[in-house]
């Protein structure tokens, strides 16, 4: 989610310029809204709300299942590829980008990852396992900087993130990355 549109948002609820770009800058990163911030995630839905009623009627169309967090919007059933270029043709009209790479139609025995996280298990959502073994693999990078005395600060930033993000749906791993991270004297 860019700047811009935050800053659009912020507009729309009724602050002033000045003031819409003030909460701007303080809630985005390099002109998007950072991972694993805590307002990230709201602000993401206010600023898509505006296309939920069209997406909905474009599921109820098809008779598909329709779920959407943050900016992925996932369709499931056996007509999704007739929605697909409906759904890329609403987010065009209200000047979004669309990532072809990460526009996909799903076989029935694939994982279902929705930002980072597997949803087609049968517990609850959970970050998914490559993306764990590359945050342990961050994780063993950094202490491995620190002990050298190299620079960390932006490999610790981005981990921090990644963390924040492993934690709202692992938090024991988080947990224990965080531990192992306190335990080489680094506090993201």
């Amino acid at each position: 989610m860019t700047n811009e549109a935050i800053y659009g948002l912020w507009l729309r609820l009724g602050y002033g310029p000045r003031l819409a770009s003030l909460l701007t800058r303080l809630t985005t990163r390099a002109g998007h809204l950072p991972q694993g911030a805590p307002t990230s995630d709201a602000l993401a839905n206010h600023v898509l709300a505006a296309v939920d009623d069209r997406l909905i009627a474009i599921a109820e169309a098809f008779d598909l299942k329709l779920s959407r967090y943050l900016d992925n919007i996932d369709l499931s059933g056996t007509h999704t590829r007739e929605a697909i270029p409906l759904v890329i043709g609403l987010l065009r009209e209200h000047g979004y980008a669309v990532r072809h790479k990460k526009t996909f139609n799903a076989g029935p025995r694939s994982a279902r990852v929705v930002t980072g996280y597997t949803v087609n298990s049968l517990r609850a959502p959970s970050v998914a396992r490559a993306e764990q073994r590359r945050i342990r693999s961050a994780t063993h990078e950094l202490i491995q900087k620190h002990r050298a005395g190299q620079p960390t600060t932006e490999l610790a930033e981005r981990l921090r993130g990644r963390v924040a993000h492993l934690r709202r749906t692992n938090p024991g791993a988080a947990a224990g990355t965080e531990r192992q991270l306190a335990a080489a004297g680094i506090d993201l």
